[in-house]
């Protein structure tokens, strides 16, 4: 199976393959960021409109949409990191951010693992207790 890229100034990966070897990318929306170029109108606009597209559409092209983007936002300023997923600069998160990323994954969309194919006693493992 090739490896899946997918560019949106965010990361992608596969989630499942089909029984015809086809993997399908999960399309997670970018996280916000008001540091650097990020903090543009025009970067900020153009978040907005990938992360728009994504919710909206991103279902008919991957198997799952993962709204990172609400998962480690600050409630009162979509447009920066909560505090807590903030590892210091705005931009990069923390273990607390990428625990959110993980807790955003809808872990029934973590299917049809070329390397779990006929191990019907393998399952999806959490760790962190969520």
């Amino acid at each position: 199976m090739r490896p899946v890229t997918f560019f949106a100034a965010s990361a992608a990966f596969p989630i499942s393959s089909r029984s015809n070897g086809e993997a399908r990318p999960g399309n997670p929306s970018i996280t916000p960021s008001r540091t650097g170029p990020r903090a543009t109108a025009a970067a900020q606009t153009t978040r907005a409109a990938v992360n728009s597209w994504v919710l909206a559409q991103g279902p008919a092209h991957a198997d799952g949409v993962f709204d990172f983007a609400a998962a480690v936002a600050d409630p009162a300023r979509s447009d920066r990191l909560e505090s807590s997923y903030d590892a210091g600069d705005g931009l990069h998160l923390s273990a607390a951010g990428y625990r959110a990323l993980a807790g955003a994954v809808q872990i029934d969309r973590l299917s049809g693992s070329p390397c779990l194919a006929g191990d019907t006693a393998s399952s999806v493992t959490v760790s962190g207790g969520r």
